[in-house]
């Protein structure tokens, strides 16, 4: 049986590991680090 959502497809994940983070925005998990470090990202 296939499982369904209800929350919309344009809603962005949530709660993400740091390396599912990074690969979300096409990063590797160091430069998402470093970017977290730096303040270009919230992590």
């Amino acid at each position: 049986m296939a499982r369904t959502s209800s929350l919309p497809f344009s809603l962005p994940p949530r709660g993400l590991c740091r390396v599912m983070s990074a690969q979300y925005v096409g990063v590797s998990a160091t430069l998402f680090d470093e970017m977290v470090s730096d303040g270009r990202m919230t992590g």
